[in-house]
């Protein structure tokens, strides 16, 4: 009885701890997650967790950028299946056969505001989330964060069935409201000499191909030499039209495929998958959502 009662009082304060969420209890994978819960999914070791990367694209996509991001995308993850993004389009100057093309090729593609507006208000975040339970939408990518942007206290993805109370969002403020089993993919703010940015794009005083393969590198680095939450890099066209900034965001993307074999470059919704369904690295060959 003792041991039954310390349990269950264990669970209680877990639970009180992260507003009536507990992952052992009332919000267990694979459809929930805890935003407060610091633990690698499935309560993997740090050893056997891959470092998933995702390349976020957003904006417009048209035939000016396709080689641009053509160029990124041309190797492979361990498996030997040919590394994939996401692409965030915007409807105003995208092509849209294009954007099928892409998405016949692999890619997955999400959606942006017609123009790209960000949601700037706490209404306008709590529409964006009702239509996308309307549309059958799993996830938001669109909150960078500047309060949880170090290697201590990175976040891995959760859902609003138990909402944080505080804002998380650089920009616009999070939802309060609860939205069971949808996912927030949260970006932190990168840091490059001493200052944030919320994407590569954002950050001043990047030279040349050596500092851009430096502020990509080294924010990864804070990523897969701690708890291995998933580095998330959004480009856009300013970063990618840069020639010098499209070869060091090349070679980064190259080294990281060749000098690691516990790096995997994946989908948003990839991401999501193991999140859900935590795999060990050295298992990943046969895991069903990585293949081709």
């Amino acid at each position: 009885m003792y041991i039954i009662v310390t349990v269950l009082t264990t669970l209680a304060l877990r639970a009180a701890a992260q507003g009536g969420c507990d992952p052992a209890t009332n919000c267990p994978l694979p459809n929930c997650r805890c935003f407060l819960d610091s633990a690698v999914p499935g309560g993997l070791n740090v050893s056997d967790v891959p470092q998933l990367v995702v390349l976020t694209m957003d904006y417009a996509l048209n035939e000016e950028y396709e080689p641009l991001y053509n160029q990124i995308f041309s190797v492979a993850n361990p498996n030997g299946c040919e590394i994939r993004g996401t692409f965030f389009v915007q409807d105003k100057t995208s092509n849209l056969g294009l954007v099928k093309r892409y998405a016949d090729g692999g890619f997955e593609i999400g959606i942006n505001s017609i123009d790209g507006t960000i949601p700037a208000t706490e209404g306008d975040m709590l529409n964006m989330m009702k239509t996308m339970g309307n549309n059958g939408l799993l996830y938001d990518a669109g909150c960078v964060t500047s309060q949880y942007d170090q290697q201590l206290n990175y976040k891995w993805p959760f859902t609003y069935d138990f909402p944080p109370t505080d804002n998380l969002c650089t920009t616009g403020t999070s939802p309060t409201k609860n939205f069971p089993g949808k996912w927030q993919i949260l970006v932190a703010d990168l840091t490059w000499q001493g200052n944030k940015c919320p994407s590569p794009a954002g950050c001043g005083n990047v030279t040349t191909k050596k500092d851009a393969f430096d502020f990509l590198y080294n924010n990864f680095a804070t990523h897969y030499e701690g708890n291995r939450e998933p580095y998330i890099i959004v480009l856009d066209p300013v970063w990618v039209k840069t020639d010098f900034k499209l070869e060091g965001t090349i070679q980064f993307v190259d080294y990281l495929r060749a000098a690691f074999n516990d790096v995997w470059i994946v989908t948003a919704n990839q991401l999501l998958e193991w999140v859900q369904t935590p795999t060990k690295k050295a298992d990943l060959n046969t895991f069903a959502p990585f293949q081709c």
